[in-house]
């Protein structure tokens, strides 16, 4: 699948590759991940067709304070939630965590109404002095909120107005894969190319990648995957990403988290160069459940929310002649699957030893 998949896509896009500046085509390393997790997990936007250039930019500023809004979600009553409320998303000043603020609610019957909502900061915010930031504004009554704009005070005129994302009343899918915030002009193809396909195989069935800046062969990469109707990409730009740590990561993934309640079950949060994989089972799923069938046995399984694998690094170990060619008779390579291979550097079949520190240090 992975050859195949690899095949179609550059044959797809052969004028590109004839045309562009051949570039190195991805890092110089992969991890088997550490803070990888799978979550028990709004119904998503219309953005399928969404391709990376052309969104302007989600982010909303509330006033002419320094807090800015990306989306909206509706919190049921649950464990944890003693009330229904809507919890907004966004990037704001660290210092601003507590604020009231005033959100205004359109109802499903067009009514309005205003409530005092307040802002909470992420705690992991790297001391940064802006934060991926929760603005929660509780909701009245049995009605359902359509929409919710935002004000400093009650008397300001409200700003842009969001729509509120529910949780899915039907499963979808099984596993969703959420890409972090893709930056720097980034164009490892062939990277992000075999992330994709390896978590097809694994059993994801859908992803959802935020895109700052992507070069012209990860953006061919990306295409080709919307067209298939399984990548959803939505604009993450610069400012005010880039105040916050690591362009609004936090923010990112618990957007990705929230888009996908009860539409997905599980959500593998992972970067293109992190690979989940399984050593006695062939899939995500089986390697679930029988961490599950376990811990329910042993009767301590029976509340998991997440699903944490340590991680180990590949760096730069790349197989030598005798062992590639090895490597090769043993799986059967033809001569063409082994040049594919080399030439479009397949670090998940090139790079089989692992680093000898488990964990790169914090440096």
């Amino acid at each position: 699948m992975l050859l195949k998949d690899c095949a179609e896509t550059w044959s797809r896009h052969k004028k590109l590759e004839t045309t562009t500046k051949q570039q190195k085509p991805i890092a110089e390393c992969f991890f088997l991940p550490s803070s990888i997790t799978m979550n028990t997990s709004s119904q998503p936007e219309d953005i399928s067709e969404m391709t990376p250039s052309q969104h302007p930019g989600p982010f909303h500023q509330i006033g002419d304070s320094d807090i800015w809004i990306y989306s909206a979600f509706y919190e049921p009553v649950k464990q944890g939630v003693d009330a229904p409320m809507i919890r907004a998303l966004g990037v704001a000043m660290r210092n601003l965590s507590g604020l009231a603020l005033s959100c205004h609610v359109t109802y499903e019957d067009r009514s309005v109404t205003t409530v005092s909502g307040r802002l909470r900061a992420a705690l992991d915010h790297h001391h940064k002095s802006y934060s991926a930031s929760f603005l929660y504004c509780p909701v009245t009554g049995t009605r359902k909120p359509s929409f919710v704009a935002f004000s400093l005070n009650k008397h300001e005129t409200p700003g842009h107005e969001f729509q509120v994302m529910f949780p899915a009343s039907k499963r979808e899918r099984t596993f969703t894969v959420c890409y972090s915030v893709i930056y720097g002009n980034y164009d490892c193809y062939s990277m992000l190319l075999q992330s994709i396909t390896y978590n097809r195989m694994m059993g994801a069935e859908h992803f959802f990648l935020y895109n700052q800046t992507m070069g012209p062969r990860a953006d061919a990469v990306v295409r080709h995957f919307q067209d298939l109707g399984i990548m959803t990409v939505l604009s993450m730009p610069e400012f005010p990403a880039n105040e916050a740590w690591y362009h609004s990561q936090i923010m990112a993934i618990n957007d990705c988290i929230y888009r996908n309640r009860n539409i997905s079950e599980f959500v593998a949060v992972v970067d293109p160069d992190e690979f989940i994989m399984p050593v006695q089972h062939h899939s995500w799923g089986e390697v679930l459940k029988a961490v599950t069938d376990r811990e329910i046995k042993e009767k301590r399984g029976e509340n998991v929310g997440v699903f944490a694998f340590e991680h180990s690094m590949f760096c730069n170990n790349r197989l030598n002649n005798t062992e590639w060619a090895t490597f090769k008779k043993n799986f059967q390579l033809s001569d063409e699957e082994g040049k594919f291979i080399e030439r479009n550097d397949i670090t998940t079949l090139l790079e089989l030893r692992r680093s000898n520190l488990l964990r790169f240090p914090d440096v």
